[in-house]
């Protein structure tokens, strides 16, 4: 896990967690997985000293987190390897495969189920309507369970009407 914000790459070492740099996290690891939501987090800049062979993984919101373009711009070989399996060999760095195009894996492949997001917006309007007439203290505000019940609930309404 490499974590930007310092304050919780702390908490997270004092979880017992490893908290790399990117840099020294890209020459370590075998596998690489986004899941920021913010675009460009890996970047060719990223990936000239990464470990020779890495695979990268989308699996944020976008379509826009790894940088296929510019990986795509300074290749001097593309492969194709699979249906969405390309592998890069970089000018004058390593060899990196990008799974998916770049795109979030489990909607290229079909294989996302779309329940779980369904909930989330469920979570997230419900949770909007609340904010409208909420006296909040400033900070972290746990989202009420009662919330999170509700948006269950209709979940399971919503199941059972289109019988799945």
């Amino acid at each position: 896990m490499v974590e930007p914000d310092p304050v919780r790459r702390l908490f997270a070492h004092y979880d017992g967690f490893p908290t790399p740099d990117l840099a020294d996290a890209l020459t370590r690891g075998n596998v690489v997985v986004t899941a920021t939501g913010r675009p460009r987090v890996l970047g060719v800049d990223n990936l000239l000293h990464a470990r020779d062979g890495l695979v990268l993984v989308n699996a944020g919101h976008g379509d826009d987190e790894i940088d296929v373009a510019g990986v795509r711009g300074h290749a001097v070989r593309e492969d194709n390897i699979s249906d969405e399996v390309v592998r890069f060999r970089l000018k004058d760095g390593p060899r990196v495969t990008i799974l998916g195009g770049g795109h979030p894996l489990n909607i290229v492949l079909n294989a996302g189920s779309p329940e779980p997001v369904l909930l989330h917006f469920a979570v997230s309007g419900l949770t909007l309507e609340h904010l409208v007439g909420a006296k909040l203290d400033p900070g972290e505000v746990i989202v009420p369970e009662e919330i999170e019940a509700e948006a269950a609930e209709l979940a399971l309404q919503s199941l059972a009407a289109t019988g799945a």
